[in-house]
């Protein structure tokens, strides 16, 4: 047990001397040179519990333990296997040689992991003699290395209203599957029809951290042998020279007999982002946890996580450091890097929604944030257009409609999805700067928050990849997602865990109840209208769906959802119509689609044009009822 001196980090030269400060620092490397003095000390002595030369040791610090820069090194301990057995996170001192009161902190650390004891100050009262009489408030749990007792986020349970979305990317098992550009060019693609479906671009982990490496994969679900030898003989042959020898080896007989599809080829995966443009994506394992969008034409290798939702709203809601702050608790580690586990890091987290502060002006603030944050990475790294468009304000949300939909247009900030989102080089894009990843852009931006002295590839860094302009977007968007939960800025870790885990036992017991919050309901939910129209009065029933019958068209129509404001660009009015459709469980005639839409002008005037146009595109098939045009979802 021990005092060491109270000298913080920017003082030690000042009052320690220049050789003293380097000796120091030569001799302990591993402490981060933003610690305070006493934390050399503090490291030492974790050093012998976590060796076994001593049972536990207990100093007195001053309370920047709980800062940043030196929580590090009490991290550092629990990494080896210790645990906090008490803390004082915040206690107040009377230093007795000048009188001046001080806070200081008071840890605690014993050999093994275990549960330990956290005393809050709640009352400080002077005494007669100079000392200070205060009231402590106990709490028993797992210490932090902040000096806090954490919630249980392992008693969080899944959400069917997150169900369904979130699946790894394709497992190939042959590396036969993978070809260059050139390659494909060979075997047919811009030149054979149809082949363009099943020759795609192809991103792992590593593409998304540090540069794409431009390759492309060949993927043959949905055709038999027969069909791919066919149809694409040069694809066929490829596959039958590298794939095959390997597959005929496995010892599962599926991947034998079909040996031309990939091992896990994700159906549930492929019917989540059928009718998607773009959807969200994180690596599992990475060091920085980061969501970016990727275009549906880009396959996810099956070290990615996908997130089968296409609106910028859920992207800024992931992107948060709420979010991040749930991922680190829920998920898991390899070696020292954060795992995001889709069943406990996805699944069970709880979207914000107006019982908890959303208000539409949130929703479009935090769209219109995760926009910016995506297009300014992708185009400090070269993967899209130097000079794109200033992202206008989103669409407001139509009135009933639920926090997130499949929709872009209904809630993100009206852009349309960039096609070299992920992609690789875009055309007119600028050069990636040599070194600068993604990886790169976010060491620097957590040096910045740690307030840790930059090295100079670091300034390097922060210039050619704007990390200033980055930081201040991320602590825009954070902010206002605090604010959607009905947190304040400043909320901690342990706050924000706790109101979380509280909101998913809300949202648990909302769904044993039958109210479930989709995050895509004409999705994830489609027979919905079929289930209100079971609730109403007998007499009020429409019959049983008969698509045939214009009467019972009509029926259906009663059902029509609010109206919708009609969206201003293109690329929103087909992905609007395209999810009119796919929400409608019976066919719609041209004046039912037209109810869904609120607008001035002559629009409806261009819908037949745009639903020719869907049906080109496979999202609407035409059919004849009693001689009149309608149009449904393929």
């Amino acid at each position: 047990v021990g005092n060491p001196p109270f000298i913080g980090n920017k003082r030690m030269r000042e009052a320690l001397g220049d050789g003293y400060v380097q000796a120091l620092r030569g001799a302990w490397p591993e402490i981060p040179e933003s610690a305070d003095f006493v934390m050399f000390w503090w490291h030492h002595a974790a050093a012998q519990v976590a060796a076994g030369h001593t049972r536990r040791m207990g100093l007195i610090t001053t309370n920047s333990l709980t800062m940043v820069f030196n929580r590090r090194v009490v991290q550092a301990a629990l990494d080896k296997g210790c645990h906090l057995h008490m803390a004082i996170p915040d206690h107040p001192w009377v230093d007795s040689a000048n009188g001046a009161a001080v806070r200081i902190a008071m840890t605690v650390l014993a050999a093994d992991a275990s549960e330990g004891l956290v005393l809050t100050v709640t009352d400080e009262r002077p005494g007669e003699h100079g000392e200070i009489t205060v009231a402590l408030t106990e709490t028993t749990g797992l210490v932090h290395a902040d000096l806090t007792v954490g919630a249980n986020v392992a008693a969080a349970k899944k959400l069917a209203a997150n169900a369904g979305l979130s699946v790894n990317g394709m497992m190939r098992a042959g590396e036969g599957f993978l070809v260059t550009t050139a390659q494909a060019e060979a075997l047919g693609l811009s030149k054979t029809p149809g082949l363009n479906k099943h020759i795609l671009d192809f991103r792992n982990g590593r593409d998304l951290t540090d540069a794409p490496r431009g390759v492309k994969v060949i993927d043959a679900f949905g055709l038999t042998a027969e069909q791919l030898r066919e149809q694409f003989p040069a694809v066929y042959q490829w596959l039958l020279e590298r794939v095959k020898p390997d597959r005929d080896q496995n010892n599962r007989a599926r991947l034998r007999e079909q040996w031309w599809v990939f091992a896990e080829p994700r159906k549930t995966l492929r019917a989540a982002l059928k009718n998607l443009e773009r959807y969200i994506a994180t690596v599992e394992t990475t060091k920085h946890r980061v969501f970016q969008f990727l275009p549906t034409s880009v396959l996810p290798e099956h070290k990615l996580v996908a997130i089968a939702l296409d609106d910028a709203f859920s992207l800024g809601i992931l992107s948060s450091q709420l979010h991040v702050c749930w991922a680190l608790a829920t998920g898991g580690t390899l070696e020292d890097r954060p795992v995001y586990s889709k069943s406990t890091c996805f699944d069970t987290f709880p979207f914000p929604d107006e019982d908890t502060g959303l208000t539409p002006q949130l929703r479009e603030r935090i769209a219109h944030l995760a926009e910016q944050i995506d297009q300014h990475r992708k185009r400090v790294l070269g993967l899209a257009p130097a000079s794109p468009a200033d992202p206008s304000p989103p669409t407001p949300l139509p009135q009933g409609e639920r926090g997130v939909t499949a929709t872009p247009s209904a809630c993100t900030s009206g852009t349309t999805p960039s096609p070299l989102a992920g992609e690789g080089r875009g055309e007119g894009a600028p050069a990636q700067p040599p070194g600068l990843t993604l990886t790169g852009l976010y060491n620097v931006l957590a040096a910045l928050r740690e307030g840790r002295a930059l090295t100079a590839k670091e300034k390097t860094i922060h210039t050619q990849g704007l990390v200033g302009v980055l930081r201040e977007l991320h602590d825009e968007l954070d902010t206002s997602v605090l604010a959607a939960y009905g947190l304040p800025a400043d909320a901690g870790t342990d706050d924000i865990l706790a109101h979380l885990v509280q909101l998913n036992t809300q949202r648990a017991a909302e769904e044993a109840q039958g109210r479930v919050r989709w995050l895509r309901p004409a999705f994830q939910n489609p027979q919905n209208l079929l289930q209100k129209q079971e609730l109403l009065p007998q007499e009020d029933q429409a019959p049983e769906a008969d698509f045939d019958s214009e009467k019972s068209l009509s029926k259906q129509e009663q059902l029509t959802p609010p109206q919708q404001p009609w969206p201003a660009q293109l690329p929103d009015q087909v992905r609007a119509v395209a999810a009119v459709l796919a929400a409608s469980p019976a066919p719609l005639q041209l004046p039912a689609i037209e109810a869904r839409f609120k607008g001035r002008g002559p629009w409806k005037k261009g819908l037949p044009t745009l639903l020719q146009t869907l049906e080109a595109l496979g999202r609407a098939q035409a059919v004849q009822i009693d001689g009149v045009a309608a149009w449904r979802r393929p």
